[in-house]
């Protein structure tokens, strides 16, 4: 029988053999998989590429620098087709929830750079005669992500100058 605290171990257990750790400034921001590594490779004025890491460029030193340099390479690896689309929601890169961000990344380009992204999820409950009520949600069942399953009341990623997060 499976249980909640085997899915927990699972969770925590990954192999990070496949990927290389993503760094920006020297801080270690994210998770690289060795053949995006390789395929950045040709955009030698923003990463520069190890066996064991990939970092953006130390001459690319403010958040400005960081973001507009980031946002050609998307637009690049989307023409190609290794990204579907942009999705237009800028996303904080940080070392830690609340740290000041190094750059922004599209939201459609988190996953493919291991960058830590946060998100809000609300759920909620009534006391009634007979004991506790959750109040759960349920999914539309025209979503691209687990149509139609349970689901939290309110949810979301936490973009750019979110107000429950920094303003940035």
């Amino acid at each position: 029988m499976t249980s909640y605290l085997n899915h927990i171990r699972a969770c925590n257990t990954h192999d990070l053999t496949g990927f290389r750790p993503f760094r920006v400034a020297g801080d270690r921001v994210g998770w690289v998989r060795h053949a995006l590594a390789d395929h950045l490779a040709r955009f030698g004025d923003v990463f520069d590429i190890g066996r064991d890491v990939v970092s953006l460029r130390e001459t690319l030193d403010t958040f400005d620098a960081r973001s507009e340099a980031m946002a050609r390479v998307l637009d690049a690896l989307v023409a190609d087709g290794t990204i579907q689309r942009l999705r237009r929601e800028a996303y904080p890169v940080v070392t830690a929830w609340g740290a000041e961000p190094l750059l922004k990344i599209d939201r459609s380009a988190v996953a493919f750079f291991g960058i830590r992204s946060f998100g809000l999820h609300i759920n909620g409950f009534v006391r009634r005669p007979d004991g506790l009520h959750l109040w759960i949600g349920k999914r539309a069942t025209d979503r691209r992500i687990a149509p139609g399953k349970l689901d939290n009341l309110v949810a979301g990623g936490s973009p750019m100058g979110c107000r429950w997060t920094r303003t940035w």
